[in-house]
């Protein structure tokens, strides 16, 4: 008897854990009352494990008690949307898993995501204009993400904390549009994005601490619009961006510390109206663009000098707006094979063009030169050309002329530090005229009759030429 009452309990549990557990609603199903959602597990008893699709949505939906024995969903989302008077997720304290996209989206008085608590698994995450939500706290538990995350219009929570285990986001992660967000805390765990990354329009955001993990990033990694973005320094573990890199419209922003790891660029690298950038130190180590090189409206860049390790670019050269840019050194060592066009534009104080790339791309290259509204000596393509041969030193390092002052008005002195005996010094315009030519070398030579513009003064000495810019003002 009592082996037969062992039996009896024995069937009796494996028949309770199998209702218990029971797969249900291969189509899914549809929410849109309080009443609906009370009446779930009577409706559907041992319903736990649904197949299809959820859908909350409902005018008087105040909770999500009723749904309390669901472990999974294997349809294509849950979407809780559009719910005014629903204030917590606390229903779902039994959710395990979701494979698909979790929806939370436009529900005015939802004010925490707790409830998700034991949630371990999801295929995508996004969590859309909910204006009451505190913060992130509830996504703990998840790890990884095959699909994408997006995180908008969301404008109260200061920092992503809830996402404190997550470290590979399979697709994009997007963050954009939350007005509070200071810094990206919540993510150090962080370490890879298979698709963009994109932080783009959050009023607040500072720093981008909480990034101090990520090392790849597979498509793009975008930084746009975040007007008070004043330091990239969190991305010290960053070496590779498989798309492309855009910094654009982070108003105060000065440099790009932080960014020292990275060395390859997989598509094109914009710059793009940062009004407070100063330079670009963080680029330091950078070798290869797999696109265009942008850098524009950039309007106090004093310098590119740090670009010095790119070889290698794969397209447009387009430098323009750069309104306090002086000289292109920095980009002397780009392959010019590597670059198919080149565009100098409106860079009003940019005089130093005839860096090695550029003046080797002209020296092959008929067209797709686009060069004007700089300053003399980068005013115009003739003249990056003049200013090319200008640097062009025959032996004649030792000579050690310096002409002065330069830009000139009237005369010029010719300061000969060597004493090197002088046989000749010739003006051009960039036309290649002769414009003045003398054969008595005196240390001061009249040039008031020159009209104002850029010209090449040739020196002649000891059979060797030495050709250098001057600027009749």
């Amino acid at each position: 008897m009592k082996k037969i009452i062992l039996l009896i309990l024995f069937v009796l549990f494996i028949s309770i854990n199998f209702i218990s557990s029971q797969s249900c609603l291969p189509s899914g199903i549809v929410f849109q009352t309080q009443n609906e959602i009370d009446n779930f597990q009577t409706d559907y008893p041992g319903c736990s494990e649904i197949e299809g699709y959820v859908r909350v949505e409902g005018q008087d939906i105040t909770n999500l008690d009723g749904l309390s024995v669901i472990t999974s969903i294997g349809g294509d989302y849950l979407d809780i949307a559009n719910n005014p008077v629903l204030t917590d997720l606390n229903g779902l304290a039994n959710l395990i898993a979701v494979s698909g996209t979790i929806m939370l989206v436009d529900n005015p008085s939802l004010t925490s995501l707790s409830g998700l608590a034991n949630l371990s698994s999801a295929g995508d995450i996004e969590i859309r204009n909910n204006p009451v939500l505190s913060s992130f706290y509830g996504l703990e538990g998840i790890t990884t993400i095959e699909g994408f995350i997006r995180l908008e219009y969301n404008p109260l929570p200061t920092n992503l904390n809830g996402f404190n285990g997550l470290i590979t986001v399979g697709e994009h992660l997007e963050i954009v549009e939350n007005a509070n967000l200071i810094n990206l805390i919540g993510l150090e765990e962080l370490v890879t994005v298979n698709g963009e990354l994109i932080v783009a329009q959050n009023d607040a955001l500072i720093s981008l601490e909480g990034l101090n993990s990520l090392s790849s990033v597979g498509s793009g990694l975008i930084f746009s619009g975040n007007i008070s973005l004043n330091n990239c320094e969190s991305l010290n573990q960053l070496s590779t961006v498989g798309g492309v890199l855009q910094f654009n419209k982070n108003y105060s922003i000065t440099s790009l510390s932080g960014l020292e790891l990275l060395t390859t660029i997989g598509s094109y690298l914009l710059i793009n109206e940062n009004i407070e950038l100063i330079n670009l130190n963080g680029l330091n180590n950078l070798t290869t663009i797999g696109g265009k090189l942008h850098i524009r409206k950039n309007y106090k860049l004093e310098n590119i000098s740090v670009l010095t390790s790119i070889n290698t670019i794969d397209g447009l050269l387009l430098i323009d707006d750069n309104s306090e840019l002086t000289s292109l050194i920095g980009i002397e060592n780009i392959n010019p094979n590597t670059i198919d066009s080149i565009s100098i534009i409106n860079n009003l104080v940019l005089s130093t063009c005839e860096v090695q790339s550029v003046c080797d791309f002209l020296s092959s290259s008929i067209t797709s030169v686009n060069i004007h509204d700089n300053a003399l000596g980068c005013n115009s393509k003739n003249e990056v050309e003049l200013a090319c041969l200008a640097g062009i030193v025959n032996n004649a390092s030792e000579f050690k002329i310096v002409i002065h002052p330069n830009p000139a008005l009237d005369n010029i002195h010719i300061i000969n530090e060597k004493g090197i005996k002088l046989d000749e010094i010739s003006i051009y315009n960039t036309f290649g005229q002769r414009a003045l030519n003398v054969t008595e070398v005196i240390d001061i030579i009249d040039v008031s009759n020159l009209e104002a513009g850029f010209y090449i003064i040739e020196i002649v000495a000891d059979k060797r030429k030495l050709n250098k810019k001057l600027i009749i003002q």
